[in-house]
C-alpha cells in the first residue's frame, strides 16, 4: 500500500511539472512574440515616416525646379525656404523614432543652399539655370541616399 501512494505522488509531482512547464513555455513564447510585435509596430512607424518624408523632398524638387525654370513663376522664395524646413521637420521626426539614425544636417544645407543662394538677386529661366537645377537635383539625389531614408525590413 505505502508503495501504490508514493508511485501517486511521484505521479502527481509529474503531472505539476508538466504542467509548470507548459505554463513556462507559453509565457516565454508570449514574451518572445509580444518583443517581436513591438519591433514590427516600431519598423512599421519609421517606414511611414521615411515615406512623408520622401514625399516632401519629392515636393520641394518640383517645388524649386518650377521656381528656377519658370521666369514669371507665381512661386515665391519664402515657399521654398519653407518646403526645406519641411522636409527637416519630417527627417527629424524618423530620427525621433530611431535615434540610431544619423541626421543628414549636411545634406540638408547643401540643399538648402543649392536651391536658395542668391534667389533674391538671380535671374530665373531655364536658359540662365540650368546649371544650378542640375547641381540642385545632383544635391537632392545625394540626400534621398542618406541612411535616414533607408527602410529596414519589419524583423532582423
Amino acid at each position: 500500500m505505502a508503495e501504490c501512494s508514493s508511485v501517486t505522488v511521484i505521479e502527481n509531482l509529474m503531472r505539476w511539472l508538466v504542467a509548470f512547464a507548459g505554463w513556462f513555455f507559453a509565457w516565454f513564447m508570449w514574451k518572445a512574440r509580444s518583443k517581436q510585435v513591438r519591433k514590427i509596430t516600431d519598423n512599421t512607424e519609421v517606414n511611414k515616416a521615411i515615406d512623408a518624408s520622401l514625399d516632401k523632398i519629392e515636393k520641394l524638387e518640383d517645388l524649386v525646379i518650377t521656381f528656377w525654370r519658370d521666369k514669371e513663376g507665381e512661386i515665391v522664395p519664402e515657399q521654398l525656404t519653407s518646403a526645406i524646413a519641411n522636409c527637416a521637420f519630417y527627417t527629424r521626426q524618423i530620427t525621433n523614432l530611431q535615434p540610431s539614425r544619423p541626421f543628414p544636417t549636411k545634406e540638408l544645407a547643401d540643399v538648402r543652399k543649392c536651391a536658395t543662394m542668391n534667389m533674391e538677386q538671380a535671374t530665373r529661366g531655364i536658359e540662365t539655370q540650368r546649371q544650378r537645377i542640375g547641381r540642385f537635383v545632383r544635391t537632392l539625389a545625394k540626400l534621398r541616399r542618406s541612411e535616414v531614408y533607408e527602410k529596414r525590413p519589419f524583423t532582423e
